[in-house]
């Protein structure tokens, strides 16, 4: 079976996953899903308080951006978006290449991707999912494994990737390509937590996600920029992403 798909297919998913954001809110609203998002006792609210504020990082680097396109003209918007992915990722190597920035807010969060995600699946299949928490315990345990096996990779990839447009001498594709590997990672990592559900190993899970990298990178581009959102954005992301 063929694990990767073709140019088109990609961008036919990426769309897909794109235009789905709007339904994904509708469905929030209709079924209300952050109702009981408190239930989960005093560690979860520990967990949130301390994502929020390391979230506030994420503040800096969208009100430079906002500043620079404001002040400039239209046609200049290529260059202000490249220069966006720039910052990002230079950002990034001041916290080692930001993806430990934004996995330890996953990871953090995972309470609020759990409580989505299990309200998903239940609203989806009409069958109560497992609300324990052992089942919440084991689902922080597999983020962080997702967590590590992401970072480590783009790690990897931001590397091979250095390389590779140093020796042919186009520095400026190394930010929006590291930008994208980032995207797809974080995406993997939101996907992964509903794929969890259905008891879908992680291998699986990762063979599942190259097959469908176009929505797993919307998925990772949408959470990526609603972490940008000043201060509230590390609570959306994850309300929205699962």
């Amino acid at each position: 079976m063929r694990s990767l798909p073709s140019i088109g297919e990609f961008i036919q998913d990426f769309i897909f996953g794109l235009s789905k954001f709007q339904d994904g809110l509708r469905f929030i609203r209709t079924h209300q899903l952050w109702k009981g998002i408190w239930s989960y006792g005093w560690l979860a609210k520990i967990m949130l308080a301390v994502s929020f504020f390391i979230g506030l990082k994420f503040l800096s680097i969208f009100l430079h951006w906002i500043r620079v396109f404001s002040s400039s003209e239209v046609q200049a918007l290529g260059a202000n978006m490249m220069g966006f992915f720039q910052d990002i990722y230079h950002e990034g190597e001041n916290l080692f290449l930001m993806g430990g920035l934004k996995y330890v807010i996953l990871i953090l969060t995972e309470v609020m991707v759990f409580h989505f995600v299990r309200k998903t699946s239940e609203i989806l299949t009409g069958k109560e999912q497992n609300a324990s928490f052992n089942a919440f315990i084991q689902a922080q345990v597999r983020m962080i494994k997702v967590v590590v096996r992401s970072w480590i990779l783009e790690l990897i990839w931001t590397i091979l990737i250095s390389v590779a447009v140093g020796l042919i001498g186009f520095e400026w594709l190394k930010a929006p390509l590291v930008f994208f590997i980032q995207c797809f990672f974080l995406g993997f990592a939101i996907v992964d937590n509903y794929l969890e559900r259905y008891e879908v190993q992680i291998k699986e899970s990762i063979d599942a996600s190259k097959r469908v990298a176009g929505a797993v990178v919307a998925v990772g581009l949408i959470t990526y920029l609603l972490l940008l959102i000043p201060i509230i954005g590390a609570f959306v992301a994850p309300f929205v992403a699962g």
